[in-house]
């Protein structure tokens, strides 16, 4: 089962660190397929920035690091 609630925690996050500079996010892999194995599967989250500075990796860097 997708953890819905910790990718959502994880979205919200991620949004208010990086604001106008996220693009998007995807889940891709076993979870986004829906054949996730709760014993061996990991969650995978891609995310696009439309640009990056010093700054704005600071700033997202506590979200990336809690997820």
């Amino acid at each position: 089962m997708v953890p819905d609630k910790l990718i959502n925690e994880f979205v919200r996050r991620l949004h208010t660190a990086a604001g106008e500079h996220l693009e998007s996010i995807v889940l891709y892999g076993s979870a986004a397929a829906g054949d996730v194995r709760e014993d061996i599967s990991d969650v995978n989250l891609m995310f696009v920035l439309r640009t990056t500075s010093f700054p704005l990796l600071r700033a997202i860097a506590p979200p990336v690091n809690w997820w």
